[in-house]
């Protein structure tokens, strides 16, 4: 819990797609950004409770690179205990 899987899949999601400081491609909300911007499935509650996990449920992440056209596939779990 809280070792930022979640942050990870939005990191990947800005690489793939193309995102930067000026234009952040958020896959998974969190409290600093609680709305996301490409529409891939999330379960994420109580943005704001830091005592406790965001991600209730798993889910899968695929992301195409379009210099090699591989086609990755991530998946953001709850944290251990959860």
């Amino acid at each position: 819990t809280g070792t930022g899987k979640s942050t990870l899949i939005n990191y990947l999601c800005n690489y793939f797609l193309g995102g930067n400081l000026s234009n952040l491609k958020i896959a998974v909300p969190s409290k600093y950004h609680p709305q996301p911007t490409e529409a891939f499935p999330h379960s994420e509650l109580n943005l704001n409770d830091t005592t406790q996990s965001k991600t209730n449920a798993c889910h899968e992440y695929a992301f195409v690179d379009s210099n090699t056209g591989k086609r990755y596939v991530f998946l953001d779990t709850p944290g251990i205990s959860d």
